[in-house]
């Protein structure tokens, strides 16, 4: 009986982890089930439990934190375009060396 009364204690040590992952699932899945709260909402990936998420400092801050995602995105949609810019014109300068050697090679072929 008292290897019981110990058992018990540490079986239950080893179980929160996996319990409490457990419970998050269930609780994520009855956010979106019944409360409506969809994967993609306000920015958020898979939280469907926005409320924990927030109090734990995970969630957005309210217009401050919008203004800031919008400035972020705006300035990240102008870095892309920048990259977009640079690849275009090396694929540019990639196409125009491979056909310079191919009527280079052409040139070759036909003064032998």
């Amino acid at each position: 009986m008292e290897a019981i009364a110990w058992g018990l204690p540490v079986l239950l040590f080893l179980l929160i982890c996996p319990l409490m992952m457990v419970g998050m699932g269930l609780m994520a899945w009855v956010g979106v089930r019944f409360l409506g709260r969809s994967a993609g909402q306000n920015g958020h990936g898979s939280h469907a439990m926005c409320g924990p998420m927030m109090i734990m400092g995970h969630g957005s801050h309210g217009e401050a934190g919008q203004q800031q995602e919008r400035g972020e995105t705006s300035d990240l949609v102008a870095e892309l375009k920048a990259q977009r810019e640079h690849l275009d014109q090396l694929i540019a300068r990639a196409e125009q060396q491979a056909t310079e050697s191919v009527d280079t090679a052409k040139g070759g072929l036909a003064g032998t």
